[in-house]
């Protein structure tokens, strides 16, 4: 996986973000770590602060993990798969899919239709690493889909 550099433009936004809304919403919003802000921080010697967590409207996340599943939609937003699947729990819903009782990720069809035409376009491999899946599943969505 490539590491995303930040430019010094990117820095000083977080590092003035961080000022205001916390070093936990300034890393979101830029989409860095915490710990690279910190690190900003430290090199620019601006006082550090924690503010207060990141806010999820807990509604959406859990409608989109329904479009794109858990893991994809956790990956999204910068959170645990485990936490949508605790809102989702404490909503009253079901787990998603009749296998995820059973602790396998059950992926929405829309997401392996895509993940099919996106393997078409660029390649198994790639297709694997953009949506986060192993590339045997994909090669296996492919035969599905007949692809």
């Amino acid at each position: 996986m490539a590491v995303k550099s930040f430019t010094q433009k990117e820095r000083d936004r977080a590092v003035a973000l961080a000022a205001t809304v916390g070093v936990a919403n300034a890393a979101m919003l830029v989409g860095c770590s915490q710990a690279s802000v910190y690190c900003w921080l430290k090199a620019a010697s601006v006082p550090m602060r924690r503010g207060p967590a990141p806010q999820f409207d807990h509604a959406a996340a859990i409608r989109r993990a329904e479009e794109i599943g858990v893991n994809a939609a956790a990956r999204e937003l910068g959170v645990h798969a485990c936490q949508i699947s605790r809102w989702r729990r404490r909503a009253g819903l079901p787990p998603i899919g009749a296998s995820a009782a059973a602790g396998r990720t059950v992926y929405p069809q829309t997401f392996v239709r895509s993940t099919v035409r996106l393997a078409a376009r660029i390649g198994t491999e790639k297709a694997a690493l953009q949506r986060g899946v192993a590339k045997s599943t994909v090669l296996r969505w492919r035969r599905m889909e007949g692809a």
